[in-house]
């Protein structure tokens, strides 16, 4: 009975302080002193129940662990990926990498702060995509314009009209001042007006002296008539001469 009693009361302590193997060893030592006592085979079978939750209780735990590490594993492959894509400027195929790794971990804060970080540069791309198209837009609309002023300068400067020709082709300077053509067309209209303008007062000089001479000649020949018509015929001839003097071609002197 001393002895029963010493392995309970030690069964007792090692199961108080939760080491059960030891317990059960225990309890079991004691059946083998008193084979029909309850108290020790209870005492077991807490004991296994115990045990039993700790293996599963292990169990779980290994398997929370197994889960975590591979879910640990599978996240920072993810934003390895991730940083590399958004390092080569792939920042579409980053931001879905970075949100396939807020799916595995929502609390997260470096996805959603890498994500953030592509949201502004996307949205920087967009403007920058967007101001390109703009200023392709402005030049084709320049570019057309300037080509469509270009080709009415040269059929008016096919047709002579230079005047009109300058004011397209310096309506075409205005809008590509850098632009050589326009300027070499404008200086040959230049020249070419000068040399108009030239011949036009070249014409008025010696319409101008046709008219005084037209004029100087009738004024002899009505002079030389009304002598002739008064019969002063030495005066009359001396009148025809100077006629003849101006337009030695005229017949009606001679």
């Amino acid at each position: 009975d001393e002895k029963y009693a010493a392995i309970i009361a030690l069964a007792d302590s090692q199961f108080e302080s939760g080491d059960y193997p030891s317990a059960k060893t225990s309890y079991s030592d004691a059946l083998t002193l008193k084979a029909e006592e309850q108290y020790p085979k209870t005492q077991i079978a807490k004991i296994d129940e115990l045990l039993a939750e700790q293996q599963r209780q292990a169990e779980e735990a290994a398997r929370l662990a197994a889960e975590k590490k591979a879910l640990d594993e599978k996240y920072a492959a993810i934003i390895i990926l991730a940083d590399s894509q958004l390092e080569s400027g792939d920042y579409p195929s980053a931001k879905t990498s970075y949100s396939d790794a807020l799916a595995l971990k929502a609390e997260e804060q470096y996805p959603k702060t890498q994500i953030a970080k592509i949201d502004e540069l996307l949205a920087e791309q967009q403007q920058q995509a967007d101001e390109a198209a703009r200023l392709a837009a402005e030049k084709k609309a320049l570019d057309e314009k300037y080509a469509a002023i270009i080709t009415l300068a040269d059929s008016q400067f096919g047709s002579k009209d230079y005047t009109s020709a300058k004011t397209s082709y310096s309506d075409a300077l205005t809008l590509k001042a850098e632009e050589q053509y326009p300027k070499t067309q404008i200086a040959k209209i230049d020249e070419l007006l000068a040399e108009q303008q030239r011949q036009a007062e070249e014409a008025a000089r010696l319409a101008a002296e046709k008219k005084a001479l037209d004029e100087k000649y009738a004024a002899i020949i009505t002079l030389a008539d009304s002598q002739f018509g008064s019969k002063d015929y030495t005066s009359a001839k001396t009148s025809y001469s100077d006629a003849l003097a101006l337009k030695a071609e005229e017949q009606y002197p001679k």
